[in-house]
């Protein structure tokens, strides 16, 4: 895979934002992160679409896919603060940064944004924010899953400053 003209022009056009908006620096800072510990390339969904329970085999393997969810879920938080649990608090939070609840995201389950959020706010507690949990294995399908939720947050709220979107983020 390599960066195109899109991907520079979309650089030049977020730095600005990211400068100026210290949470959206932290957010996209978060998602990095998530995706310097797991990433899914395009030309590979299909294979975790096929095997969405794959998962770590060793224990390193799995501190890495925990601290894949923990960023990605930072992410989130960075934008949005911590989810409300009121659902018209927590809807009307996503639709102050551009956000529509009931979008549908992900690659396996095409979920409504705020369910998926919701999900992995569990999975966080769940799976990768305690160290003595015993059964905390993540899977490949439910971080790529995260992790698009927490690429759309992001991309949304970055075009809700600059009144466009950046990317077509429809899928995921």
């Amino acid at each position: 895979m390599s960066t195109g003209a899109e991907d520079f022009d979309a650089a030049w056009k977020i730095t600005p934002i990211l400068v100026q908006d210290k949470s959206l620096y932290r957010a996209v800072l978060f998602l990095k992160a998530s995706q310097d510990d797991f990433f899914v390339w395009p030309g590979s969904i299909d294979e975790v679409r096929d095997n969405p329970q794959s998962t770590a085999t060793t224990g390193f393997e799995q501190i890495r896919l925990e601290n894949a969810l923990q960023n990605a879920f930072k992410a989130i938080e960075a934008v949005l603060g911590d989810p409300p649990r009121d659902d018209p608090k927590f809807f009307a939070k996503m639709r102050s940064v551009g956000l529509d609840p009931h979008e549908q995201v992900g690659h396996v389950d095409k979920l409504p944004l705020h369910e998926v959020i919701r999900h992995m706010n569990a999975a966080r507690d769940k799976k990768a924010a305690h160290g003595s949990v015993p059964h905390r294995m993540i899977t490949a399908g439910e971080l790529m899953e995260y992790q698009a939720c927490a690429r759309l947050v992001f991309w949304a709220a970055v075009g809700n400053v600059l009144g466009e979107p950046v990317y077509d983020m429809s899928d995921g």
